[in-house]
């Protein structure tokens, strides 16, 4: 099966899901867990679909096993939540710099504008100053963006750099390879580029180490030179 970012995704029952946005793969078993769907008619938000949903997927149509109506119930890829602190222990790593500023804030004494200011000059009106905290009210805690994949997953996505253990940026990611019997990557395709005048096909094995950002590959930019040429066709 092959993965790549703009695809389109259909259910059983021919329903337009979206367009693949990222791949998620387990960088230790480089296994594949799911997959990331753009929100589109179906969904306001992007999608995380388990890999195990997936019955095939080419480079036209990732093609799902399960219908329509099962789509609403899948997972956000992202999801923002309030997350409180404890306001009596001051080690909660949940308080953060502006949780104290508002909890220490001084009091300053305000004086009337300008127009009470006249008032009071001709006795109208007594003075009556006021009183303001230095930083606004705010409920203890802080806002948190998580990701519904699974502990340590990677969410890969195109154009991810690649990188050669002697550190040359060899390219870029553009789709993902994997057996489908154990949704295992075997192979990326690396993007054309001043190193390389056409794409090439990297086994998994040369992976060293995937991040968020970065791809390591384990072995020197000159060894990509004897990789095959990946023809589109």
């Amino acid at each position: 099966m092959q993965y790549k970012k703009g695809t389109k995704v259909t259910t059983s029952d021919g329903q337009d899901v979206g367009r693949i946005d990222r791949v998620v793969v387990d960088p230790h078993s480089k296994e594949v867990s799911h997959i990331v769907v753009r929100k589109g008619f179906l969904f306001t938000d992007d999608k995380v679909i388990p890999i195990d949903l997936v019955a095939s997927a080419n480079e036209d149509n990732v093609m799902l096993r399960t219908d329509a109506e099962r789509m609403p119930d899948l997972p956000p890829f992202e999801e923002t939540h309030f997350v409180a602190y404890d306001k009596n222990n001051p080690n909660d790593p949940n308080r953060d710099l502006r949780d104290l500023e508002a909890e220490y804030a001084e009091e300053y004494l305000w004086y009337p504008p300008t127009s009470m200011m006249s008032t009071m000059s001709y006795g109208l009106a007594p003075y009556a100053p006021y009183y303001a905290t230095a930083a606004a009210a705010q409920a203890p805690g802080k806002v948190e963006t998580v990701r519904n994949i699974p502990d340590d997953a990677v969410a890969l996505r195109e154009g991810e750099r690649i990188t050669s253990a002697n550190g040359d940026h060899v390219g870029n990611m553009e789709r993902v390879f994997t057996d489908p019997a154990s949704d295992r990557v075997t192979h990326l395709v690396i993007s054309q580029g001043l190193l390389f005048p056409t794409q090439r096909l990297i086994p998994v094995s040369w992976i060293a180490k995937v991040t968020e950002d970065e791809i390591h590959l384990s072995v020197n930019t000159s060894m990509l030179e004897h990789l095959p040429e990946y023809a589109n066709s």
